[in-house]
């Protein structure tokens, strides 16, 4: 996973595309869908080949995976998860899920995530980390120390980094565009610090 493609500005279309994401992890957009939009599949393809270092059929299954993860910990079985999210096997769940996170299903109580969301701004585009506690890392995508406080979140909360959706996150994304738009001047979104240099953008 590469996420410090340096992307620009979400076209709308995508950013359609990831609102269907995090109000459904499980749905499975491909390119005939696509096409019936009158969506390229090709310049969706390149799009996030550029800006997260991985295909749209591959970041939806990263999303997928993610979602199935916390739906496990939560208690639900993995037979009833593997099919709730859109698998037709349990097999081929378990190949999905060992591939994405390097664990198998019946294993993932072990496993850590910390959520990874790509969030525009009238700055710039930035990347937020957040935990099931509160944002980690709220950094512009450019900044040349990102790659180092990425590897030193993962190592101190023993976790990896991966694309999904997080409340947290979108709590974080509205106060930015009420920041920004001048309707907001502290933010009440919850931070979960590791003591990486996290950039707290006037929150408090």
């Amino acid at each position: 996973m590469q996420p410090l493609k340096n992307p620009g500005h979400t076209p709308d279309v995508i950013q359609e595309l990831f609102d269907e994401l995090n109000n459904d992890p499980s749905i499975k957009i491909k390119d005939f869908d696509l096409v019936k939009r009158n969506i390229e599949p090709s310049l969706i393809r390149r799009w996030f080949l550029k800006n997260h270092g991985m295909t749209f059929h591959a970041f939806q299954r990263v999303f997928r995976i993610n979602a199935a993860l916390k739906k496990i910990q939560q208690g639900d079985s993995v037979t009833s998860t593997a099919f709730d999210s859109g698998y037709e096997s349990i097999s081929g769940f378990s190949d999905s899920f060992k591939n994405v996170l390097g664990v198998s299903p019946k294993f993932s109580f072990k496993k850590s995530i910390v959520d990874l969301a790509r969030i525009d701004t009238p700055l710039g585009p930035m990347f937020a980390c957040a935990t099931k506690d509160g944002i980690c890392l709220l950094e512009f995508t450019d900044r040349k120390m990102l790659e180092t406080e990425f590897k030193m979140i993962k190592k101190k909360m023993n976790a990896d980094i991966i694309y999904g959706a997080n409340k947290h996150l979108e709590k974080l994304k509205e106060e930015l565009d009420e920041y920004f738009t001048g309707k907001r001047k502290l933010f009440s979104v919850p931070l979960s610090l590791v003591g990486t240099a996290f950039s707290k953008t006037g929150m408090a």
